[in-house]
């Protein structure tokens, strides 16, 4: 074969093979154009699967947030609570030792003095010794000193004012054996004068706990209701009812209290307990202004002008019914000043109940 005709059959073959060639080429490209769409596609869908599962994975996140915030919430409020349980219901060591530590001082000093406590009596009153020579001096100067603080009244101590003091009701009933003669009864009364009182002087025997007290009171007035039915001086009828004043000038009141300390139950204190107490009063002058006797003004203006004018009289023939009725009267506020204020707050150096050689109970 010539080299002419070699060359021929070559470049046919060539020609005949060239459409399989651009055929595979033509599926090549085909092939890279499908896998390019399918990779776009595929892409796509990975794309939206990535878009759907973000929300997902964002809501998995913050549910996964959550329930680790819910759960380590829980967690530390159960460490609190095994936390205060166990405080509530441990003590440590240390302070199981001071529990024991106090509880054994307080039943080691239990007839020693009291722990201070909020004061009940003012600051300025001095307590007095009971081994003081000169206590009835420093009772007196206290007294007089207490009178301001009476006159307002201590609330800490139950006590009302006492200038004016409020007495709902007074009486003397019919056929009584201090004045047979006379029945009365007084009702919402003020008395008035003790603010401008002084003690005069003041004994105390700790041994028996008597103590008595002289006030002088320039002018002390009772003024409220009245009903009355009777005589007095053996000659001169009252009936009646109405307001009423009596004022009484320069008065003398003596006060005498027998008493004993008492240990209470409840805070194991002693406090004062009144056996007796006796008022007895005397004035220079007594001075009556009764309205509405026998229902008549003229009437009781003439009966008053009587009584002012045998005041004197009266004062000697009534000293049995007065004492009666302040000792009724001194006994209920003293008592509730003693209630509050404990025996070893009034005196210093007082013994104890059960301390040996004591008579009577009496410090």
């Amino acid at each position: 074969m010539t080299p002419l005709r070699w060359l021929a059959l070559l470049a046919a073959a060539t020609v005949a093979a060239s459409p399989s060639a651009a055929a595979v080429t033509a599926d090549t490209a085909a092939s890279a154009a499908s896998a390019t769409t399918v990779a776009s596609a595929a892409t796509a869908v990975t794309a939206a699967t990535a878009s759907t599962t973000a929300p997902t994975a964002a809501v998995t996140a913050a549910s996964v947030a959550t329930t680790t915030a819910a759960a380590t919430a829980a967690t530390a409020a159960s460490a609190v609570a095994v936390t205060a349980t166990t405080a509530a219901t441990t003590t440590t060591p240390a302070t199981a030792a001071t529990t024991v530590s106090s509880a054994t001082t307080s039943t080691s000093t239990s007839t020693e003095e009291p722990s201070p406590a909020p004061p009940i009596l003012p600051p300025e009153i001095k307590i007095c010794s009971v081994k003081d020579p000169q206590i009835n001096d420093c009772i007196l100067r206290s007294a007089n000193k207490m009178i301001p603080h009476l006159a307002r009244g201590l609330a800490e101590a139950g006590l009302p004012s006492m200038d004016p003091l409020q007495v709902a009701w007074l009486a003397l009933p019919e056929g009584n054996a201090l004045l047979p003669s006379l029945a009365f009864n007084v009702s919402h009364t003020q008395h008035r004068g003790f603010r401008g009182a002084r003690v005069r002087w003041a004994t105390l025997r700790p041994e028996t706990f008597s103590l008595e007290l002289l006030l002088a009171m320039p002018r002390y007035s009772i003024s409220g209701l009245y009903s009355v039915n009777g005589s007095v001086l053996g000659f001169l009828a009252l009936s009646g009812e109405g307001p009423f004043t009596v004022t009484a000038r320069d008065a003398l009141l003596r006060l005498r209290v027998d008493g004993a300390p008492e240990r209470r139950a409840a805070d194991g204190a002693e406090y004062l307990r009144i056996r007796q107490l006796g008022a007895f009063i005397d004035m220079a002058d007594l001075h009556f202004e009764l309205h509405q006797l026998f229902g008549s003004p003229s009437l009781s203006n003439a009966t008053n002008r009587v009584l002012n004018w045998y005041s004197k009289s009266l004062i000697r023939n009534l000293a049995p019914v007065a004492n009666h009725l302040f000792s009724e009267m001194y006994e209920g506020l003293l008592q509730k000043f003693f209630d509050a204020v404990p025996y070893r707050r009034l005196f210093r150096d007082v013994q104890p109940l059960d301390s040996p050689g004591q008579r009577g109970g009496r410090a």
